[in-house]
């Protein structure tokens, strides 16, 4: 098993966000909201995934978006969601600072 941390950055205003992990939902939120003060919404999970190959959905149910993505777990520990252009983006990367 490995784990991975999700974070929530751009973009958010006041959304309820579900979060899954291989079809397990690890985060169901309402009110999430960007903070420009700390540069993210202040929100994340950290989520125990088997090794390989694990599918991550975002959802923004009352705005009605939604994204999905299958990641391997070696391209890096933490997944940061932002909603960019009114989509989901969601991009795996090694470094908690976000590089």
């Amino acid at each position: 098993m490995s784990r991975i941390h999700i974070h929530l950055v751009d973009g958010f205003a006041h959304d309820h966000v579900l979060v899954r992990v291989d079809g397990r939902t690890v985060l169901d939120e309402g009110d999430v909201t960007y903070s420009p003060l700390y540069g993210f919404a202040q929100k994340s999970v950290s989520v125990e995934v088997p090794g390989g190959t694990y599918r991550i959905e975002v959802e923004l149910p009352d705005k009605g978006l939604r994204a999905a993505q299958d990641a391997k777990v070696g391209a890096g520990p933490h997944v940061i969601v932002s909603i960019e252009n009114g989509r989901i983006s969601i991009r795996s990367v090694r470094d908690a600072g976000f590089g």
